[in-house]
């Protein structure tokens, strides 16, 4: 009785290295949630305002004229809390592609001080522009 032993085959040729593939080959790809709704929104109505008997936008309008195309413009937008309260405040920022809102979101708001909101304005043609931040908060009178 013979036992055969098993070897690995002699190659010949050197081990060559494959080339690695693409990483967007190797991760899968993700899922659009598509437009997702917003409570918010959908459910409250927002009145034109530059303040209610809480919280108070100065200034209450951002204008960007005289802007040029493609170019970034950046204006500040404050939301005074001018109740006697503490609060918690929900902020809807800009909706459009061509405004976009930045700040720093605090736990609650207190009495006197406010969140300080950058709007980044880029148009790319000449024409009217409009978009708007809404503030929902504790009163039915929402800004």
């Amino acid at each position: 009785m013979e036992v055969a032993l098993s070897a690995s085959p002699i190659h010949s040729e050197p081990l060559r290295r494959r080339t690695p593939l693409p990483l967007n080959q190797l991760v899968e790809e993700s899922r659009s949630r598509g437009n997702i709704p917003n409570h918010l929104l959908e459910s409250k109505i927002y009145v034109k305002l530059n303040c209610n008997r809480l919280i108070q936008a100065e200034p209450p309008e951002l204008h960007f004229s005289g802007f040029e195309l493609e170019k970034d413009y950046i204006r500040i937008l404050k939301l005074i809390n001018v109740s006697s309260e503490v609060m918690n405040i929900h902020i809807i920022p800009t909706q459009t592609k061509h405004f976009q809102t930045s700040y720093t979101k605090k736990y609650r708001l207190i009495p006197g001080l406010a969140y300080t909101l950058k709007v980044k304005f880029c148009p790319d043609e000449w024409r009217y522009f409009y978009d708007c931040v809404r503030v929902h908060c504790q009163v039915s009178i929402q800004l």
